[in-house]
């Protein structure tokens, strides 16, 4: 009888600590099209606005994307990748991680108010950083 009444205590416990999942409203998007999609979309959005040709690194303008970073993290997290081949669920959490490297750049790392070497666009001896020595 005692242990009826501690199996009875443990399966309550457990059932009130477990939570449940969010509920998403409206449809799920599920296609691995989608996800291209969003992705295309995501580095439109990385990308810092332009203003008079000049990239605007201003601290309303980075504040302004990071704000909206939460919206794009959101929109990656509605997938359900149950289903879906590995190489797709590798897809979604490479653009998770780059989701995830944004948010560090604007907390952490914030390059365009610590690193003067952020805004230079000519090196005048080839470098070791291969993205420097093609065409930006």
């Amino acid at each position: 009888m005692r242990n009826l009444i501690l199996f009875s205590l443990l399966v309550l416990i457990v059932q009130a600590c477990t939570t449940e999942s969010k509920k998403v409203t409206g449809p799920r998007p599920h296609t691995y099209g989608e996800l291209v999609t969003l992705f295309q979309d995501w580095r439109k959005f990385q990308l810092p606005p332009v203003v008079n040709g000049i990239p605007d690194y201003s601290p309303a303008a980075m504040k302004q994307q990071h704000d909206k970073l939460a919206t794009w993290q959101e929109r990656l997290h509605q997938f359900d990748t149950a289903g879906w081949p590995v190489k797709h669920q590798v897809d979604w959490h490479l653009i998770r991680a780059e989701m995830n490297g944004l948010d560090f750049d604007h907390r952490v790392i914030r390059p365009w108010e610590k690193d003067p070497a952020f805004y230079v666009w000519f090196y005048s001896s080839p470098s070791d950083v291969p993205e420097r020595e093609g065409p930006n």
